[in-house]
């Protein structure tokens, strides 16, 4: 017959004999996040620190604060816990469901926004990528290029970016592409040819042309010939590629 080693009747020696098992247990895990503090390079403290207060402000996954104390790495104002929270209280007065951690990941400098001019240059970005039919997602696009909060003229850098388009195409309503992508403001510039353009971009350039069925050909045998210099054949036709690049001979 065994004797009881926890809860109601065990006998005294059991239960102190498990205490001591847990007293251990704790004091081991207690000797080692010292000796892990232990080895923390001088000067390094506010790593931790750092870690913390991602975890608590912003409820950062783990890929997050790797990214952030990476940032902070290399900025040392993004070490600082108050300043962030500054500046990311200010951040969610004027977009309550902004993702602060996407934003100082991509752009430190947002350590220095105000409240006035970053105000003001939200509704510049409203005015600017809103018409009577939609209005494009302000919240997202600052997540993704945040330093559009920074520059001086919104309505400047939007000019650029459809002046870049309507020079690569000319036939389109670089306006209202510019509108429906409002990321091209500043990935446009990156493009020297409409061909190398997503084929989502693409795709709306053709929609606010206007052009005629000739177009579409054209449209058609530039691809047919992309797709045969990457497959090395000679037998590929555009409706193979049509449906977002998957092909199958049941759709045709």
């Amino acid at each position: 017959m065994f004797a009881r080693t926890s809860g109601v009747g065990a006998r005294p020696f059991a239960r102190a004999r498990i205490a001591y098992a847990r007293g251990a247990r704790d004091a081991q895990r207690r000797d080692n996040n010292l000796r892990a503090r232990a080895q923390t390079p001088p000067g390094d403290a506010w790593r931790d620190e750092l870690i913390d207060f991602w975890r608590e402000y912003a409820g950062a996954s783990a890929r997050d604060v790797a990214a952030l104390v990476d940032v902070a790495d290399k900025v040392e104002p993004m070490r600082s816990a108050v300043s962030i929270a500054v500046a990311g209280n200010t951040l969610r007065r004027l977009l309550p469901d902004i993702d602060v951690c996407a934003v100082f990941a991509r752009e430190p400098a947002m350590l220095d926004i105000e409240l006035a001019s970053a105000h003001k240059r939200v509704l510049e970005l409203q005015d600017v990528l809103c018409d009577i039919d939609q209005c494009a997602d302000v919240t997202g696009l600052i997540e993704r290029h945040p330093k559009l909060l920074l520059v001086e003229d919104i309505h400047a850098h939007v000019e650029r970016a459809v002046e870049k388009l309507a020079t690569l195409d000319p036939r389109c309503d670089a306006r209202a592409v510019v509108r429906e992508f409002p990321e091209l403001i500043y990935r446009i510039h990156a493009y020297d040819h409409v061909e190398s353009l997503p084929i989502s971009i693409q795709n709306m350039l053709l929609d606010t042309s206007g052009e005629d069925e000739a177009r579409m050909d054209e449209y058609d045998r530039l691809w047919d010939e992309r797709e045969r210099l990457d497959r090395g054949v000679d037998d590929v036709e555009a409706t193979e590629w049509m449906l977002d690049g998957y092909y199958d001979a049941d759709d045709l």
